[in-house]
């Protein structure tokens, strides 16, 4: 029996509630008040006798919640929670493809998976999961100790860096080749764009990221980029400077531990600069990584160069950093997670677009990774 308050609010939802299964339901439990047996109620309205049964449980488990929150259609679940949950502990232990995990599953549950494959992929989508590359890890390979002593010194250089108290340059070298990384492009169905590949036509970039003025300055040239060719580089780049202290960040190339002694003495006593080496594998440690990333997956366009241009490309390309696009490093972008410098999570970076091909915008990018 339903009380008198009961009763008013069920004649209100059944007029008035915006979702049409939720009307129903509360209808469907005033025909069963007034003695109407389930077959007729089902007949009038257009649901099965099984229905109006679950409504006058959910009502007396739930009340009102009960009635709305009330399965609205569709077939069960397939899966359980404690199966999904199995699947999404054997997919974080290790890398496994969909049928692979899938096998696991059935072997701790002893027996079969109550679904197609494609549904327990499904499930794991809903649960942040996705189909990846497997990457290499570096992080086992390195000294921690070193790694978080680099950092925080780092934190320190890059804070008196922003103060104008010393020049900060990281430092590296790329390889560009005429013909650019494979990109996803937008294109008509079954037309994909195509470019002509020119991996023999090659050039190398030497670098060095700026990181209180924000500026790049880069040199390119034919063959390989060997020791002398560095000191040349960095000659150039100190003969430039504005007289603060100087430190240059360096990974652990041989070209880079190839520098003399007799250079060092000499860019201390004359440029009041030293050389920082980074520690093994730690590239998300060497902010100029984010540089090259955007350089040949971003801003250069989807054209292959030839013999002919290149030249004329790969010089325009850096050149047009600081005008047409910029990266502008927050405060805490050393504030890192132990991942590659393709996939940091917790370093972030601003990255100001002015391509006139594409439009101005502004991008949030995560460090190695942009999203529009």
């Amino acid at each position: 029996m339903l009380k008198v308050v009961e009763e008013l609010t069920l004649q209100q939802m059944s007029i008035n509630h915006r979702h049409r299964d939720t009307r129903t339901r509360a209808t469907g439990l005033l025909m069963l008040e007034r003695g109407l047996n389930v077959r007729a109620i089902a007949a009038q309205l257009g649901a099965s006798g099984q229905s109006a049964y679950d409504w006058s449980h959910a009502w007396r488990e739930r009340g009102i919640c009960g009635l709305m929150g009330a399965h609205d259609g569709g077939g069960h679940a397939l899966l359980t929670d404690a199966q999904i949950a199995v699947a999404l502990e054997f997919a974080h232990a290790e890398p496994l493809t969909l049928g692979g995990i899938a096998q696991r599953v059935e072997a701790a549950l002893n027996g079969p998976l109550p679904c197609k494959i494609e549904t327990l992929g499904e499930a794991l989508k809903r649960n942040s999961f996705s189909f990846k590359r497997n990457r290499y890890a570096l992080k086992k390979k390195r000294n921690e100790e070193a790694f978080t002593m680099k950092q925080a010194t780092l934190e320190k250089l890059q804070q008196a860096a922003r103060e104008d108290a010393v020049r900060l340059l990281y430092l590296d070298e790329a390889g560009f080749h005429g013909s650019p990384p494979v990109q996803r492009s937008w294109s008509p169905r079954g037309l994909p764009h195509q470019v002509e590949p020119n991996h023999h036509c090659r050039r190398s970039v030497i670098c060095a990221l700026d990181f209180g003025g924000n500026t790049l300055i880069h040199a390119a040239r034919t063959g390989t980029i060997k020791a002398p060719d560095v000191e040349c580089f960095i000659d150039s780049v100190l003969a430039s400077g504005n007289g603060l202290p100087t430190v240059i960040v360096l990974d652990n190339a041989s070209v880079h531990h190839g520098i003399s002694e007799a250079t060092r003495q000499r860019w201390l006593l004359e440029h009041k600069t030293v050389l920082f080496y980074l520690p093994a594998y730690s590239p998300e440690l060497n902010m100029i990584e984010i540089v090259w990333r955007h350089l040949k997956y971003r801003w250069r366009r989807a054209l292959t160069w030839t013999r002919e241009i290149i030249d004329a490309g790969l010089s325009a390309l850096p050149s047009r950093y600081g005008t047409d696009f910029q990266i502008d490093f927050y405060e805490n972008l050393l504030t890192m997670g132990t991942k590659d410098v393709g996939d940091q999570t917790k370093s972030t970076a601003r990255l100001l677009d002015l391509d006139s091909s594409a439009g101005s915008n502004v991008v949030d990018t995560r460090l190695g990774k942009s999203r529009r």
